[in-house]
């Protein structure tokens, strides 16, 4: 009887032991599934992100040419399709353009009135990375950056343009809130 009975018992102990078991292998399945599944969204995220920064780095070099080629297009932005498929919100992207160092549009132009007017050249904070695309003669990224636009954290792409003869005419500077 009392074999018979720790017999049972020894049963249930190894049945218990394998089902915890069981329990434990199952939730590391689980877990290892959703590391896996956020893995992939951040990837997707990631890859989004690039599509986006890509593109605007794309249509700030194409601005950029443009106004080293017509200086009067300043005056005439609002009517280009970049500008024009340019959200309403600028905490989510701004575009401001310079005459030399100083913003002279900025657009959207509801929220970005922050900007119009500042003297690059009398902001020490900005003027390392405008040295920078200066010379380089290419497309500069400033990250953590705090927008005056939004007062929040955000990234700053800066393409200069110049004209024929390789004088500095301005900047085309997008600004992208990372908090939007």
């Amino acid at each position: 009887m009392t074999k018979a009975l720790l017999r049972i018992v020894l049963l249930l102990i190894a049945g218990t032991c394998l089902i915890l078991l069981i329990e434990h292998y199952d939730a590391d399945m689980q877990s290892g599934k959703e590391s896996h599944e956020s893995f992939k969204q951040l990837q997707q995220i990631g890859y989004n992100l690039q599509q986006q920064m890509d593109q605007l780095v794309s249509n700030g070099k194409q601005l950029a040419q443009e106004l080293a080629a017509d200086q009067g297009l300043l005056e005439r932005l609002d009517q280009h399709p970049i500008i024009r498929d340019l959200g309403d919100d600028p905490a989510e992207l701004a575009i401001s353009f310079t005459r030399k160092f100083e913003v002279a549009a900025a657009f959207p132009v509801v929220g970005t009135e922050s900007v119009l007017g500042i003297n690059f050249f009398l902001s020490p904070e900005f003027m390392s990375s405008i040295r920078r695309a200066l010379a380089s003669r290419d497309t500069i990224i400033d990250s953590k950056v705090t927008l005056r636009q939004t007062d929040r954290q955000g990234i700053i792409i800066r393409t200069p343009y110049f004209d024929a003869h390789g004088n500095f005419l301005g900047l085309v500077t997008c600004a992208l809130d990372l908090q939007a």
